[in-house]
């Protein structure tokens, strides 16, 4: 499957399931911010889905007639992407040697005339440019071959700065050659930015029809979600003090108030302490989930103005309540390179290097209900 393709055939219901649960997160990509826990399954009618679809196509038509001469189908037909879709399947099949001399040729390919007659833009032939280069060095890096492997990264990143998986790929290469300074900060990089470069979402724009089935979807999800994790449903979650100041404290968070978000976490998490509020939760997990939220918001506005210390306190209550999130480790990972406490940066790297990036917690993971966008 092409990856930018499907990425923008996606972006409409990704941006639904922003909507749905976007809370907050140092990582740009983290399972409490950009994408949320989950997506619930059957939401769209026949003629819901029909629409988003339509939509869907639109989205695509506007991106690809932008950048490349005969939109989708110039892409389709160009002998570059067919050789960068070859490379990408030998190297999940773990045939590294294969791919690097597939990617090669895309490289190659990309620099004769008739496959740069297809462009419109540069920035589109520099990120193409820049995926061949970061899989050709992810093909050295399982080679074996970390010089060339860092070759290919590097230019990958001069070509295409704000495309994540190149500062990925090449903590690996820093990682394994013991690098773990130079690892520490690409994926500190990485974890601020989508897996995507920016131009894949400038200009998006959603058509109204798609806006207002946008609007009841999240209406009824958020019913849904309060029925299944409140005793008393909507009425639980809409009087609860501890709901209410979180989600005031995501409103300021929001805005860029960091203090002022970070003091009504603090409220919050007091609030939380109430057994009554412990009591309007069908699910204990779910409970925690959210003050998990608190701990992981509050590093946020911490990690924002600087204040280290703070943040990796906060960062360490979320990581007891949800121990299997990668993107708090990358996070107190660097506020610890911050204060040079860099021994327990490289252990919570080490961590974040076995776990999955934007993993939920266990206890949605588990829900039958809800299933995750993939992108």
């Amino acid at each position: 499957m092409n990856t930018v393709r499907k990425s923008v055939q996606l972006l409409a219901i990704l941006l639904f399931a922003h909507a749905v649960h976007s809370s907050v997160g140092f990582s740009k990509d983290s399972p409490a911010n950009t994408k949320g826990p989950a997506v619930q399954k059957g939401l769209f009618s026949v003629r819901e889905k029909q629409i988003v679809e339509q939509e869907m196509v639109r989205s695509e038509k506007l991106f690809f007639g932008k950048h490349y001469v005969g939109g989708a189908e110039g892409l389709r037909n160009s002998k570059a992407e067919h050789l960068v879709l070859e490379a990408q399947m030998a190297l999940e099949q773990g045939k590294a040697g294969k791919a690097k001399e597939l990617a090669t040729k895309t490289i190659a390919a990309l620099d004769s005339p008739d496959v740069k007659a297809i462009y419109k833009t540069k920035e589109m032939l520099s990120f193409d440019k820049s995926r061949a280069c970061c899989l050709r060095g992810h093909s050295n890096f399982e080679l074996k071959m970390y010089s060339e492997a860092l070759d290919d990264l590097g230019l990958s990143l001069r070509l295409c700065p704000d495309y994540s998986i190149p500062y990925r790929v090449r903590a690996k290469v820093y990682q394994r050659l013991n690098k773990n300074d130079l690892a520490a900060e690409d994926l500190a990089r990485a974890s601020q930015l989508r897996s995507l470069p920016k131009m894949f979402f400038d200009g998006l724009e959603i058509s109204p029809n798609v806006n207002m089935i946008i609007k009841d979807k999240i209406k009824q999800s958020m019913e849904v979600m309060d029925a299944k994790y409140y005793v008393n449903g909507k009425v639980s979650s809409q009087s609860s003090n501890f709901e209410r100041l979180r989600r005031q404290a995501v409103m300021q968070m929001n805005q860029s108030s960091y203090v002022k978000a970070a003091d009504l976490y603090s409220a919050a998490i007091i609030a939380y302490d109430d057994p009554q509020e412990k009591r309007i939760y069908k699910v204990r997990e779910f409970g925690q989930y959210q003050l998990f939220r608190c701990f992981q918001g509050r590093a946020y506005c911490q990690l924002m103005l600087k204040d280290w210390e703070r943040a990796i306190d906060n960062l360490s209550e979320a990581i007891k309540l949800f121990p299997e999130i990668q993107e708090n480790y990358i996070n107190r990972g660097k506020a610890y390179m911050a204060i040079n406490r860099r021994k327990e940066a490289e252990a919570d790297f080490a961590v974040a290097k076995v776990l999955r990036p934007n993993q939920p917690p266990k206890f949605i993971r588990n829900d039958p209900d809800f299933k995750r966008p993939r992108s």
